[in-house]
């Protein structure tokens, strides 16, 4: 089943320019690691979404639909939200790429609801699963 996927506070900047109608960028050279691997070596159906920024605060969403491991590459579907840049800005060396909150990302459980309508699902707190349990003994102060 495809799944989102996403790195908390992924950040980098592009490595090379990226032309109206170019689908695939590049980031700073070991950047990569820094975010989601997507349907490495072609395989699956995940993805994930980023946001280009220039000195000029233009954006663009992008959604990510290939990202090796350790590859510094990435493959992206356009103009996502809204967001016009792929038939408006070419990138520059240097425009940001960041893993960041977008409306599309901001769904329940359920896919029903978003946050611009204002609807949250809060998890259920003291609920541990077995990984998230202490297993430890308590330590005495030295």
């Amino acid at each position: 089943m495809a799944e989102y996927k996403n790195s908390n506070n992924a950040y980098s900047t592009l490595a090379g320019t990226m032309s109206t109608v170019a689908t695939t960028f590049t980031v700073a050279a070991g950047h990569g690691t820094r975010f989601p691997t997507i349907n490495n070596a072609g395989v699956g159906s995940d993805w994930s979404y980023c946001t280009l920024q220039n000195a000029a605060n233009q954006i663009e969403i992008v959604k990510i639909t290939r990202h090796d491991s350790a590859s510094d590459s990435f493959t992206c579907v356009r103009s996502q939200e809204g967001t016009n840049g792929g038939a408006t800005y070419t990138w520059a060396v240097g425009d940001v790429v960041e893993c960041r909150l977008t409306a599309a990302t901001a769904v329940t459980v359920d896919g029903t609801q978003t946050l611009t309508n204002k609807t949250f699902v809060a998890p259920v707190l003291g609920v541990a699963t077995r990984s998230e349990e202490n297993t430890s003994e308590p330590q005495t102060p030295m």
